[in-house]
């Protein structure tokens, strides 16, 4: 949940002056859920909009001061409608108790719903100015930190636990060989060549990822400091580099668990609730990899992406 606090203040300092100024003006830091799915509708009113809806996904709404909610609102020209990101007090909010899952039981991301608040012109952003990396924030800020691409660095953030997972999922099994013991003997697994090919493979492999999770960082970094918009087929190349990240340490911690026995399904074992949140962190819509895979492919063949990168 803290990389997902951490980046959601990252996107508030994409936004124009005035809005991080009535914000950060008043507090170093929020703690706001970013439910960006274009599931409210917001109807401009002299000043600023009226917002209306109902988002999943709350991701730290339980201790949140604001949240970060995406709608659709006709564009200035009148022709279009505009996906834009609105910025709301908890209090105007209201949170409806969804949460009942299977893994990330802690955030607490249950479900927000506003209706007909009354949002300033300043606490809206177009969502298309945040994915290049030259939005408002950026040019205000004038550093690398703001003008990287949103959605891999949304990726990149929210990737990291699960590599974490996984590398700790390995060191629970390394941990689990010296103490267990071949059925029916006193023979100790980690004196089993099977087991030293096990633990072999998947260190490396969690290895591996930690190295490609830091050149992807770099990678989005230098993109920030390069003074240049990110092109769609970079973004493109990112998500899907981080998507396979993701899958790669779903698949590394299935397999310490596969090998672990059966003492690693009691609920008191912290390798099955490893288990259970890579794999519900995996499913987050930013390493849909099918998704990321499809646009990247179009991109390659000098086909128009058809979903958002």
């Amino acid at each position: 949940m803290v990389t997902f606090c951490m980046e959601h203040n990252w996107l508030l300092g994409l936004y124009n002056e005035a809005a991080q100024e009535d914000i950060f003006g008043k507090q170093p830091y929020i703690v706001a859920p970013g439910a960006l799915a274009p599931r409210g509708k917001a109807v401009p009113v002299e000043g600023g909009y009226r917002v209306t809806g109902r988002w999943e996904w709350g991701t730290g709404v339980m201790h949140a001061d604001w949240v970060m909610v995406g709608a659709l609102t006709p564009s200035a020209a009148g022709d279009a409608q505009e996906l834009c990101m609105f910025i709301i007090p908890i209090a105007q909010a209201q949170v409806i108790d969804t949460w009942q899952t299977a893994g990330m039981v802690g955030t607490g991301s249950n479900d927000i719903a506003v209706e007909n608040v009354f949002v300033p012109s300043h606490r809206r952003q177009n969502i298309m100015a945040m994915r290049a990396g030259d939005s408002p924030g950026a040019k205000l800020h004038g550093t690398a930190t703001y003008a990287m691409p949103m959605l891999p660095v949304l990726g990149l953030t929210a990737a990291a636990p699960a590599v974490g997972g996984a590398r700790r999922a390995v060191a629970l099994f390394q941990e689990r060989l010296s103490q267990r013991a071949v059925y029916g003997t006193t023979t100790k697994l980690a004196e089993k060549p099977t087991s030293h090919v096990r633990l072999g493979l998947l260190r490396g492999r969690a290895d591996a990822l930690a190295a490609k999770l830091k050149q992807v960082a770099r990678d989005v970094m230098a993109w920030g400091e390069s003074g240049q918009v990110c092109p769609e087929l970079e973004r493109a190349a990112l998500r899907v580099q981080i998507g396979a990240i993701v899958r790669e340490s779903r698949d590394i911690v299935r397999d310490a668990m596969e090998a672990s026995g059966a003492h690693a399904h009691f609920l008191d074992n912290p390798l099955q609730r490893i288990h259970r949140d890579v794999h519900t962190l995996s499913c987050h819509t930013v390493f849909d990899l099918d998704l990321a895979c499809e646009q990247y492919g179009r991109l390659l063949l000098d086909l128009p992406a058809n979903a958002p990168v």
